[in-house]
């Protein structure tokens, strides 16, 4: 009897030995995973710029290891006549199921957007009696696109590694009176349910990461409405700050409409000021 204990406490001391080391390995794979796609990009320029966006965002073994970042705004929402400051909570996930979701404190209630790792979003809002759900296809089209800026500015140069998306270097350019290095993003942002597979050609994300600081402060994004017609969002991430392991990120960010010119900060659209951030890690 106190053998086939003994032989019980060796095997349950092994299998807790080959959880941890798998919970060790999942997450260093992972890091291995957006290593190999860094240097699959192949462009050396391109790798060199990355390599020195992530080392000033913090590493890319720290952020391999960011499960999720949650954070609380003071947001200030423009209307052409108006504007509203507004509570928001949000929370991007990179890993798994990619998610990105932004619930606000609203007179009705509260109103929560996401979008999932399919690039499709859902709005609801949920009210004292009841919860409803937002079927208007523009909506929530428009949802994704905020959506989705937000979630690359947050996630920075670390996010590109995460799927397969193409990447081009497209050289050095000066805006808004700074040198910066341009990135064009292309590939499949959004589900069929907001772009026909026969406009998602149209999309690209256009990034630049800023050649004295090796920030990724400014981005923008034209995607298509129709065969024909597109629109334009820019967003200005700013007031950079330290976070657990060296991680750098935004707590001031400015979404803005733009144009085909690549203009940013042509009208106003929401600013985000976050008065907490917080970082989760695997363990």
């Amino acid at each position: 009897m106190a053998r086939q204990d003994h032989k019980a406490a060796g095997l349950r001391i092994l299998l807790v030995w080959l959880a941890a080391a798998a919970l060790t390995t999942g997450c260093a794979s992972r890091g291995e995973r957006m290593q190999k796609r860094l240097l699959d990009l192949g462009e050396t320029r391109l790798v060199t710029v990355l390599r020195q966006s992530l080392a000033a965002a913090g590493g890319l073994e720290a952020w391999a290891g960011v499960t999720a970042i949650d954070g609380e705004a003071v947001s200030t929402v423009f209307e052409p006549d108006t504007q509203a400051l507004v509570e928001q909570q949000c929370r991007i996930e990179p890993t798994g199921e990619f998610l990105v979701k932004v619930s606000s404190r609203e007179p009705a209630g509260r109103l929560i957007e996401q979008l999932d790792d399919d690039g499709e979003s859902q709005i609801l809002l949920e009210g004292a009696a009841k919860t409803s759900y937002e079927q208007d296809p523009q909506r929530l089209y428009g949802a994704a696109v905020k959506l989705f800026l937000l979630g690359r500015a947050m996630l920075g140069p670390a996010g590109l590694l995460e799927e397969p998306l193409s990447l081009r270097y497209a050289g050095l350019e000066r805006k808004n009176g700074r040198l910066s290095h341009k990135i064009e993003v292309t590939g499949q942002f959004f589900s069929e349910a907001h772009q026909p597979k026969a406009l998602q050609n149209g999309n690209l994300l256009v990034i630049w990461i800023d050649e004295t600081t090796h920030r990724m402060d400014r981005l923008w994004l034209r995607y298509p409405k129709k065969p024909s017609e597109f629109g334009y969002l820019s967003l200005q991430a700013g007031n950079f700050a330290a976070f657990e392991e060296g991680r750098i990120l935004p707590k001031n960010l400015a979404f803005s409409f733009s144009d085909p010119y690549q203009q940013l900060g042509q009208q106003p659209l929401i600013t985000m000021e976050f008065d907490r951030l917080q970082i989760q890690q695997q363990k």
